[in-house]
């Protein structure tokens, strides 16, 4: 154990006895001891898994069948086109029946959002919920004398 006398210097400042000025804080470096509590590896291992793994085992084959479906065709988007009598029976619900937009759609199977931009549609303006949107994009390059010359082409040719 080491023993220290400390000194006023009649400036208001503590010294030892050697006149060396002392710091404010004197930390004992022994009363709190770090120590490891876990590692990575042990939280990892003793961690609850995120979501249950339940992982389904499907039975692999390398023969395709007729079965198969081309994956380009599945991963296109799919439009539905709603007739004007399914918007009058979403507007009945939606205002006899006092639904929100997402309820009235789901009893009638109409997707959501679809439902809610015809409601939005409606409070801009009333009059547009029945117009048919103008066909955006670019226009076809062929026009109807290519495309009578590709149909006579195809006929000679079989």
């Amino acid at each position: 154990m080491n023993m220290q006398f400390l000194y006023e210097d009649g400036q208001g400042h503590v010294v030892d006895e050697n006149g060396v000025e002392l710091m404010d804080l004197v930390v004992d470096e022994e009363l709190f001891a770090i120590e490891t509590i876990s590692s990575r590896s042990q939280f990892l291992k003793n961690k609850p898994p995120v979501r249950p793994s339940n992982p389904v085992m499907h039975p692999v084959t390398d023969e395709r069948t007729i079965e198969d479906v081309d994956m380009e065709l599945c991963n296109k988007r799919r439009y539905t086109v709603y007739s004007d009598e399914d918007k009058t029976r979403f507007f009945h619900l939606f205002f006899s029946k006092c639904l929100n937009a997402s309820a009235a759609a789901r009893q009638l199977g109409i997707h959501i959002r679809a439902a809610q931009r015809w409601v939005k549609r409606y409070y801009d303006d009333p009059e547009s919920i029945f117009e048919k949107k103008k066909k955006s994009g670019r226009r076809r390059i062929l026009g109807e004398e290519h495309k009578q010359f590709l149909l006579n082409y195809i006929d000679e040719l079989l």
